[in-house]
């Protein structure tokens, strides 16, 4: 992800350095005015920026990280409150999208606490195996995996 947002911004701001000296150029002004000031401003564009969003992306997608283990899957309801559910108290499981992005809705059977996983980019061949080894293979979140993959 972290490679993915960095060069999605670096080609994002290297159209933008190249209309801005596509325009210097056809106005007739000098391309480069000072070389110090513009050896910094690519440096900002083409490192400073995508390294900054490319960091903001991580850590946004950081946040909203769900975990499985022996006991329960673990992560932040469409709220964003941290919930667990353990394997046994796995209750609906539906499929929503968030602003475009897909996600798996899984509800408590005995409350009102929720898990969304984003599963946007992720292997569900390698999920489902993983919840046959966890969870079991009767489990309703192995089921509903097994029919999505």
């Amino acid at each position: 992800m972290f490679r993915f947002s960095g060069t999605l911004f670096g080609i994002i701001f290297g159209v933008m350095f190249l209309i801005i000296y596509a325009k210097r150029l056809y106005n007739g002004t000098p391309i480069f005015t000072n070389l110090v000031d513009e050896f910094y401003m690519l440096l900002l564009l083409f490192v400073g920026f995508p390294l900054a969003a490319a960091l903001i992306l991580f850590a946004i997608f950081r946040i909203w990280l769900c975990s499985i283990d022996t006991s329960g899957i673990s992560g932040r309801s469409y709220w964003g409150r941290r919930n667990f559910i353990p394997w046994s108290d796995i209750g609906n499981i539906g499929h929503i999208s968030v602003e475009g992005i897909p996600a798996v809705l899984i509800s408590s059977a005995s409350s009102k606490k929720e898990v969304c996983a984003y599963i946007l980019g992720a292997d569900l061949s390698a999920f489902h195996a993983k919840l046959i080894h966890l969870a079991g293979s009767e489990n309703p979140l192995t089921r509903y995996f097994r029919n999505v993959t």
